[in-house]
C-alpha cells in the first residue's frame, strides 16, 4: 500500500467520520495505477463518474501502467446534429462540446437528441464546431465576443453592436461597458 493511503486510513480511523465525496470528470486522462485503483476502492464513501468523448484521444493517456478508477459515461459528440462531421481531436476534449454530448447523448442505437434545454452557441466559443446553418462565430469568447450577447433568457446570440455615441461624437458608455445592440442597451460590466 502506498504511504499516502496509509496516512488517509489512519486519520479516517482516528476521526470516525464517514467522507462521503462523489467526483465528476470529463475528459480526464489516467491519474493513477493499479495501487491508486487499490486505494480508490478501499474508500467506501468515495464514488466518481468519468464523461468520455468517443473519439477523444486524452482520456486514454498515459497508456501503460495507468488505470481508470471511475464509473464510465461514453457519450458520442460525433452523433450530434448540430456539430461538424467527425469533429477534430481538439473539439472532441473541448468541455463545451462535451457538455453538449452529456445534453443529448441518448445511448446505444438511440443516437442524439437533446432532451435538456443546452445553449449550443458556447461550442463555439473557442473552437469551430458548430456546422455553418447556425449563426455563430468561429472562436467568438474574446473580448469583444465577436457579437455575440447573452440574453434574458441566458442564450447567447449574434448581434451586431456598436458603442454608444454622444452628441460630440466621443465614446460617452465604452468605459462603463454599455453598448447598443439594435436599440437595446447592453451591459457588459
Amino acid at each position: 500500500m502506498s504511504q499516502w493511503h496509509e496516512r488517509t486510513q489512519q486519520l479516517l480511523e482516528a476521526t470516525k467520520a464517514p467522507c462521503p465525496v462523489t467526483a465528476m470528470v470529463f475528459a480526464s486522462p489516467h491519474v493513477g495505477d493499479r495501487f491508486f485503483r487499490l486505494a480508490f476502492r478501499s474508500f467506501p464513501d468515495l464514488r466518481a463518474l468519468h464523461v468520455k468523448n468517443a473519439g477523444d484521444i486524452v482520456p486514454a493517456y498515459p497508456p501503460l501502467g495507468y488505470v481508470d478508477v471511475a464509473v464510465l459515461l461514453p457519450i458520442d459528440t460525433g452523433r450530434s446534429p448540430y456539430l461538424r462531421q467527425l469533429g477534430t481531436v481538439g473539439t472532441r476534449h473541448n468541455l463545451e462540446c462535451y457538455l453538449h454530448g452529456v445534453a443529448g447523448e441518448q445511448g446505444g442505437a438511440r443516437g442524439f437528441k437533446l432532451v435538456v434545454d443546452h445553449d449550443v452557441a458556447p461550442v463555439n466559443k473557442s473552437d469551430d464546431a458548430l456546422k455553418d446553418e447556425y449563426p455563430v462565430p468561429a472562436s467568438w469568447w474574446v473580448h469583444e465576443n465577436n457579437c455575440m450577447v447573452r440574453g434574458v433568457d441566458g442564450r447567447w446570440m449574434l448581434k451586431d453592436f456598436e458603442p454608444m455615441m454622444s452628441a460630440t461624437g466621443t465614446e460617452t458608455a465604452a468605459a462603463a461597458g454599455e453598448y447598443e445592440c439594435d436599440r437595446l442597451l447592453v451591459r457588459t460590466g
